[in-house]
């Protein structure tokens, strides 16, 4: 079962992937957790991409679907993957399914007002790198897994630069994506407003699971 996961920052997509990862036992893929290990690890695909990073470049689609088909052709891939935020371009998913036949594609759809609060509300640990929300720490900056600090990312703290990040990397891109996997008929988009078990359960009413 191979599934592609889209939706905007805030939207819920890693959380869903923890939940289906458990469910169907096949790994969830982030390009930024590859981005992440093949630059750590200094693989040759690391190395370069670490130049467009270290630049302030963005990095080449052949550079991020190299890293893709190398990740996705590993044996605990054999029974499937889910990847989470690819592809972000018309382009991708084309060259995606090039080489995996995508089965699933869930659109986690969230109101600007949600997303923007969630984004806002986001606390970190420092520590263990747990991530809660102001809603559910009750005026704490305590981590309720370790006892460490909480902290917002610095990135999450201006609601301009939220909103612009949401526009680029979300709203102005998605339509040609969706209505590509639309004329497949491999879409579906869930209303993702109403927290991680709703969008949890539609998803397994869809997957049949």
């Amino acid at each position: 079962m191979k599934i592609v996961l889209l939706g905007a920052a805030g939207s819920g997509k890693g959380t869903l992937c923890v939940d289906l990862t458990k469910a169907l036992n096949i790994p969830a893929i982030s390009t930024g957790d590859l981005f992440r290990d093949n630059i750590k690890n200094k693989t040759p695909i690391g190395i370069e991409a670490e130049k467009y990073v270290n630049s302030g470049t963005p990095v080449p689609d052949s550079v991020v679907f190299t890293m893709l088909k190398q990740r996705i052709e590993e044996a605990d891939c054999k029974n499937g993957f889910i990847l989470d935020g690819y592809p972000r371009s018309l382009s991708q998913a084309k060259t995606l399914q090039s080489v995996a036949k995508i089965d699933y594609v869930f659109n986690l759809k969230v109101s600007r007002e949600v997303l923007l609060h969630r984004i806002c509300g986001r606390r970190v640990c420092e520590k263990c790198k747990y991530t809660s929300h102001t809603d559910y720490l009750n005026g704490k900056d305590v981590c309720p897994k370790c006892g460490g600090n909480m902290k917002q990312r610095k990135d999450d703290s201006d609601p301009v630069a939220i909103e612009n990040r949401l526009k680029t990397m979300y709203f102005d891109i998605i339509d040609p994506i969706l209505d590509y996997y639309k004329k497949q008929g491999i879409l579906h988009e869930i209303p993702a407003d109403h927290g991680n078990d709703k969008v949890f359960k539609e998803v397994s009413k869809v997957l049949k699971i």
